[in-house]
């Protein structure tokens, strides 16, 4: 199965946020195929850089280098991401992280944005009950 991590649930991850590690064991298989995106990648990497943290940096480069599969923001995505924000109305980096899931043929795009879940093209599993 794939699952499409939202920029959050990546941050969770890498920086192990107490809060979340349980449920993001539970939710995610240990043998699940993992995609972001390149909107993915700059949302996390930025932190780390205005922090000069290089130690958290090339951990988060070490888990797009070889943990993830990144859907790059090609036409097709920008495309379906103007079909997505202009039916929904979700701001514009929601509809990216959307449409990156359905071209990446995500099973599953996990969040803690309750909001999404009136998308139905990928199942949207929240962290949020909220």
């Amino acid at each position: 199965m794939k699952y499409y991590l939202d920029s959050c649930i990546v941050i969770y991850m890498i920086e192990k946020v107490a809060d979340y590690r349980d449920l993001l064991t539970k939710l995610i298989p240990e043998d699940a195929e993992l995609i972001v995106s390149d909107l993915t990648r700059l949302e996390c990497r930025v932190k780390p850089l205005q922090n000069k943290n290089m130690q958290l940096l090339e951990e988060y480069d070490l888990f797009f280098n070889e943990s993830a599969e990144i859907v790059n923001l090609a036409t097709d995505v920008i495309d379906k991401a103007t079909e997505i924000r202009a039916i929904h109305t979700f701001k514009t980096p929601d509809s990216i992280h959307l449409a990156c899931a359905v071209n990446g043929k995500a099973d599953f795009f996990i969040t803690n944005d309750k909001r999404l879940n009136a998308f139905k093209e990928v199942k949207v599993l929240s962290l949020s009950s909220e």
